[in-house]
């Protein structure tokens, strides 16, 4: 399969049941859709598949281990993959929208405040799936 018809791998971390669900629901016929509870399992499946992920969706504030740093991980594992952080809480959203908007560490490309709509998500993968192309070429 070329690079051009190959379906975007979408990786959902999230410790709410309901936003995977969410994902796997609405975006599942557009592209292949991953999802885990944990930041460390979304950190192994980076590490050992053979399948490259486009995008990563990442919750902040998660068990274990919080959404920036585990999508700062990610980025050392998977440099081209684009990355969102996800959010709810209004005193996350703060400090989540500060991570996106350092400067010197551009590793979140996006910051989504829930609930958001699934056709932003969608305009985010097809946005990750030509960026991940043209950084493959």
């Amino acid at each position: 399969m070329s690079k051009a018809l190959t379906i975007p791998r979408v990786l959902v971390v999230d410790d709410d049941l309901q936003m995977l669900r969410a994902f796997a629901r609405f975006l599942g016929d557009s592209c292949e859709v991953v999802t885990v509870e944990c930041p460390v399992a979304g950190l192994e499946l980076l590490r050992f598949s053979a399948q490259p992920v486009h995008i990563i969706f990442s919750d902040f504030r998660m068990p274990k281990m919080w959404g920036d740093e585990f999508l700062r991980r990610a980025k050392e594992i998977s440099p081209v993959t684009m990355c969102v952080l996800m959010s709810g809480g209004a005193t996350d959203q703060a400090m989540a929208r500060r991570k996106v908007d350092e400067p010197a560490d551009k590793i979140v490309h996006k910051f989504l405040y829930k609930p958001f709509s699934m056709n932003d998500a969608l305009a985010l993968i097809r946005e990750a799936a030509s960026h991940f192309s043209e950084a493959s070429r």
